[in-house]
């Protein structure tokens, strides 16, 4: 048995940074997959909802695997109903992919605290409703 701890110890030291390097390519693609659905859902809703009173909100979404996050900032402008479930689906999305990081203890309460936040900002905004302008901006998309 003592024989193989160095093949055991040449394994560890290759596959353990294979592994979460490909671990690592595959987790960011699934998260940029799921924001790219988020916004392609807000936009088509978007587009269904046509001239509805519009609210505008910045919400920052985390993800990452134990040594690393990455912190991205959404901007929208869109009907109330859609820009409430559009962060609703960003907060999931944090939740789901930002749960990892080495920041993990503090995450879910950043992001919690800033979806309160921003829930606040949209119900304000929509007491003051005005139609939504032609050629609004809907956000801007991930960087793939």
């Amino acid at each position: 048995m003592e024989r193989f701890y160095g093949l055991f110890v040449l394994v560890a030291l290759v596959a353990v940074p294979v592994f979460f390097f490909w671990g690592k390519r595959a987790f960011d693609r699934a998260a940029l997959e799921s924001l790219k659905r988020i916004y392609s859902d807000a936009e088509r809703r978007d587009r269904v909802r046509g001239s509805a009173p519009a609210v505008s909100f910045k919400y920052h979404t985390y993800s990452g695997i134990l040594l690393y996050v990455t912190q991205t900032e959404h901007q929208f402008t869109l009907p109330r109903p859609v820009a409430e479930d559009t962060l609703d689906a960003l907060l999931k999305h944090t939740m789901k992919f930002g749960f990892f990081a080495y920041g993990a203890l503090l995450i879910p309460i950043l992001a919690y605290a800033n979806y309160l936040g921003q829930k606040r900002a949209i119900a304000k905004q929509s007491a003051t409703a005005r139609p939504s302008p032609v050629g609004n901006p809907r956000g801007r998309a991930p960087r793939s």
